[in-house]
């Protein structure tokens, strides 16, 4: 018997230790109760070499952590009053202790998710910004050519001698200093087709300048016309 009752001992402490768990490092308590299941495999071949004693059977029950066998016991003994008191009394803390554990991963879960959601508008939030000040940035720079350089204020002048003048300005926002940057400026008619080109060179182009520049197209422009100015090579 006094077998039995220690390990009717050891089974009550084998269940309170999760129980007093940190319920914030629930990582540490998962450790703690999968250590325990060997020790509880070795306590059940224990019991199963001893006779059907109650006291036994109930120190296996509590031992094993499942419901189910205290459930057992207290159907198997009856008669036990004491006994099945006290088994009822430990499946309330398991139950109790399991829903600790469930609401507690719920907020883990819920913490997280509250942070995917936070990085994710975060992300929004920054790729909003950019795009703000990308716009800002177009609406003050130009129009970008290409590589960081921007134009604006580009003016076509009265066509003279079959050949149309045109001036503008270009900003160097490359982040680099230039001594030769070449671009070329085309222009279509209204239903897309390339009518003219022309190469705009800027020499001498510091980082964060505007300089103006002129050329000219070999065609007489009139009408509707668009056109666009777009970066070749910079050294």
């Amino acid at each position: 018997m006094g077998s039995t009752v220690r390990l009717v001992f050891i089974g009550v402490l084998l269940l309170l230790v999760p129980l007093g768990c940190d319920r914030s490092e629930l990582a540490e308590c998962q450790k703690q109760t999968a250590a325990q299941q060997k020790k509880i495999i070795e306590l059940e071949e224990q019991i199963a070499s001893l006779t059907q004693d109650p006291k036994a059977v109930y120190a296996a029950a509590v031992a094993s952590g499942r419901a189910e066998k205290l459930v057992a016991f207290i159907e198997a003994f009856p008669q036990e009053t004491e006994l099945a008191l006290s088994a009822q009394k430990v499946l309330k803390q398991m139950a109790a202790q399991q829903r600790d554990k469930e609401e507690a991963l719920e907020r883990v879960e819920k913490r997280k998710r509250t942070a995917a959601e936070a990085q994710r508008k975060a992300e929004r939030d920054r790729k909003r910004a950019e795009a703000a000040r990308a716009a800002q940035a177009e609406k003050t720079r130009g129009t970008a050519a290409g590589n960081g350089f921007y134009f604006r204020n580009v003016s076509f002048k009265r066509p003279t001698f079959g050949m149309t003048p045109i001036i503008g300005e270009m900003a160097n926002h490359s982040g680099r200093d230039v001594q030769f940057a070449t671009f070329t400026l085309s222009v279509y008619s209204p239903d897309g087709r390339l009518v003219a080109t022309s190469p705009v060179i800027m020499q001498s182009f510091q980082s964060g300048s505007v300089k103006s520049f002129d050329t000219m197209v070999d065609t007489a422009l009139k009408g509707d016309f668009t056109y666009k100015l777009a970066f070749e090579n910079a050294f």
